[in-house]
């Protein structure tokens, strides 16, 4: 779902508290503290994601924040361990972090992604750029090197590639360079 209150990275996770907070938690295996702490300058989150060590949520003011490493754009190349909002998107209802990108769903069903390598017809070199759909997404899901929206008929988009192939239910791979 694209408004998780839960998410896995490599080696943490977040969660969303009853109190709208984001707590971060180690996930491996002889962490020093195995106790979930609040990430300081997140408050009133509705969904959050995860890639790495890079995470953003969706607050209840319709703001993207993120913060971390391993930053997956140049524009948000200012951003470290200290959240901080990103104003290319307007509105948000979901986020999605990918390895190389940032994007997110609005209350109209568009999606606007902030990032580089998202392979559609032609390598993207944008800073914000769209992903382009026929009808409003209400769904969002991200992976490594993808994006996928599921639309308000029940069609399925997605821009990328996981290892520039996907499983798409015919058996076998599939290049994902196009809406499917």
């Amino acid at each position: 779902a694209d408004r998780a209150r839960i998410a896995l990275g490599s080696a943490r996770g977040f969660a969303i508290g009853a109190d709208g907070r984001v707590y971060e938690f180690p996930l491996a295996a002889g962490s020093a503290s195995a106790m979930a702490q609040p990430v300081d300058g997140v408050e009133h989150a509705e969904s959050v994601a995860t890639h790495g060590a890079f995470a953003c949520v969706v607050t209840s003011e319709r703001r993207v924040v993120c913060w971390g490493r391993g930053r997956p754009h140049e524009q948000i190349a200012n951003i470290d361990t200290t959240p901080a909002p990103i104003d290319a998107f307007v509105n948000a209802q979901a986020v999605v972090v990918t390895s190389t990108a940032v994007c997110a769903r609005d209350g109209a069903g568009a999606v606007t992604c902030l990032g580089r390598r998202l392979i559609d017809d032609r390598e993207r070199t944008d800073s914000v750029f769209s992903f382009p759909l026929p009808r409003a997404a209400v769904q969002l899901a991200g992976a490594t090197h993808a994006v996928c929206a599921v639309l308000d008929d029940g069609a399925l988009h997605c821009m990328g590639g996981i290892g520039h192939y996907a499983f798409t239910g015919t058996g076998g791979p599939r290049a994902v360079r196009t809406p499917f």
